[in-house]
């Protein structure tokens, strides 16, 4: 999107997936009680929805969590470009946001266009 319409328009992109994950999140997840609820709920959905497969891992030291994503809709196949490309982080940091009540943030740390067979955020 960057490379195509601009910076300032692959920003807005954010805003875009943060409206798309609230949306997402009071439509599809719903109420679940805990965060492996939460976890279970995504993975449930987004498989459903053949956008990936996610798998998820607490890091209680650092008290976050690190997500991986497989076959994943955003970047599965596309060529590897040096830069991260993801437009999801926005959109599962929404998800969390709703269901934690605070402000989240994403990091993408491999990326299929950096050269791993894998999204991990």
């Amino acid at each position: 999107m960057e490379q195509r319409y601009g910076t300032q328009e692959a920003d807005e992109s954010f805003t875009i997936g943060q409206l798309a994950g609230m949306h997402f999140y009071e439509h599809l997840i719903g109420d679940v009680e805990d965060i492996n609820g939460l976890f279970q709920r995504i993975q449930e959905v987004l498989k459903d929805l053949q956008i990936g497969i996610f798998r998820w891992r607490m890091q209680i030291p650092r008290k976050g969590f690190c997500g991986h994503c497989f076959e994943d809709i955003d970047c599965s196949g596309l060529p590897e470009l040096d830069y991260e490309i993801c437009s999801m982080i926005r959109f599962l940091a929404a998800l969390f946001e709703r269901f934690f009540e605070m402000r989240f943030q994403g990091k993408e740390i491999d990326c299929w266009c950096s050269g791993d067979r894998t999204m991990s955020f």
